[in-house]
């Protein structure tokens, strides 16, 4: 029997198809690969930020934590002290300057409390021991001793929040908190105002 004798160049060729041919195959097979690895890359990454996300994770720096912290405490002392000054102070005036900062504050309080959570940014449920001192101070006193304490600790306290106010509505890392602090701002300033004109008015 005969068999067909190939030439050396025909044998060449069929030889580069078949390897092209291979090549292509397991071109097609890594490809395929490396399509199946990245799903499962994307897959993995998915996982964990929804993991992430649905256990609250801390995503806040220092200075985040710190100012939500400062700011929530300094919130309820003032709205502690304004309920004090309901039953403690001698001058409406006073009494009544205690009535906004009640409702102002609360305000405040409230709305930092929502962002807060938004945030996962942990606020104290009471005050630390320094404003607890200041509070348990003007519980001893009454009358006109209270209202000139009163008057003084809230325009020092005002003074203080603004400072606080500007520099996180600077340079915060939080945007929305960010936001929320230049808002407010206003708000501080104007309760500065109505205590400094208290203090001039009741001569102290």
């Amino acid at each position: 029997m005969n068999y067909p004798v190939r030439s050396p160049l025909r044998q060449c060729g069929m030889f580069m198809a078949h390897f092209k041919q291979d090549v292509y195959n397991e071109t097609i097979k890594n490809r395929k690969e490396m399509k199946k690895i990245t799903m499962m890359l994307l897959a993995g990454l998915m996982s964990v930020a929804a993991g992430k996300a649905d256990l609250g994770l801390a995503e806040y720096t220092s200075r985040d934590l710190n100012f939500c912290m400062n700011v929530s405490r300094d919130g309820m002392l003032e709205v502690m002290l304004g309920q004090l000054a309901q039953t403690h102070a001698l001058l409406t005036q006073v009494k009544m300057h205690g009535q906004h900062m009640i409702e102002d504050h609360g305000k405040l309080n409230e709305e930092l409390r929502k962002l807060a959570l938004k945030k996962n940014i942990p606020l104290p449920e009471a005050l630390d021991n320094e404003r607890q001192r200041l509070y348990d101070e003007l519980l001893r006193l009454t009358g006109e001793e209270f209202d000139r304490r009163y008057i003084r600790v809230m325009i020092r306290e005002h003074k203080r929040d603004i400072r606080s106010f500007r520099r996180y509505a600077r340079s915060g890392d939080e945007l929305d908190i960010r936001s929320w602090a230049a808002l407010k701002l206003p708000v501080l300033e104007r309760h500065l105002e109505m205590w400094e004109e208290a203090y001039r008015m009741a001569s102290y």
